[in-house]
């Protein structure tokens, strides 16, 4: 929200400058943007100067905004994202009620959980980057909260939630379809590995356990 560039500002830099020194310089470092205030595609309407110019959306690699004051998850139009990657590069409760008090519990740590489904299995993200790690400020922004007074740290639900995706979809993982008829309040998603493997991250958000049963169409 600080950047006060517009879509032919951004067009302009990064097909007459950027994009001649990566190619001048053989720099083959991935370009991500526009990196906006919120995740819709209102927001990127106001970038298609630069978004839908054949020449400058070549040097973008990656598609990427922030997850602020976001009301709702949507898919990307694909005018907008060509085929590229998209990412979530940083989220966080800011700009909401929940953000104002420090709330460690599973409760935070399950919502916390949803969003990051709906971003990879709603918006296709293939990557979803939290705000803060570590924090001091008495707020709901960060995963870890430090209180420097006494010298003590509390770690946050939302690591564990948020580690059961991080700590088994690693690096080359691909998410494929899930057909889920379960029971109201459960949410699936699936992630096939380079190697074969499977990966299987199901969130109970009800205060009961949930059944189901998981066939698994054309691998053991």
């Amino acid at each position: 929200s600080s950047c006060l560039w517009s879509g032919d500002q951004f067009a302009d830099f990064y097909k007459n400058y950027l994009a001649p020194v990566f190619k001048r310089e053989n720099i083959t470092a991935k370009t991500f943007g526009p990196e906006t205030i919120r995740f819709n595609n209102e927001i990127l309407d106001k970038y298609s100067a630069f978004l839908l110019d054949e020449e400058a959306s070549k040097a973008l690699d990656i598609l990427a905004m922030h997850g602020y004051e976001n009301e709702t998850i949507e898919p990307v139009d694909p005018k907008y994202s060509k085929g590229k990657k998209i990412w979530m590069t940083e989220w966080c409760e800011i700009g909401k009620k929940e953000y104002e008090e420090f709330n460690p519990t599973i409760q935070d740590g399950l919502a916390v959980a949803k969003t990051v489904h709906e971003y990879l299995s709603v918006a296709g993200c293939s990557a979803f980057i939290f705000f803060w790690g570590v924090s001091k400020y008495d707020n709901n922004s960060a995963l870890v909260r430090l209180n420097l007074d006494d010298m003590t740290y509390i770690v946050c639900k939302r690591v564990y939630t948020l580690g059961n995706f991080s700590r088994f979809i690693r690096p080359g993982f691909v998410r494929i379809d899930v057909l889920a008829e379960s029971c109201q309040g459960a949410y699936l998603s699936a992630y096939k590995g380079p190697d074969g493997e499977f990966v299987l991250v199901a969130i109970n958000d009800t205060d009961s356990d949930c059944t189901f049963d998981l066939d698994c169409a054309g691998f053991g």
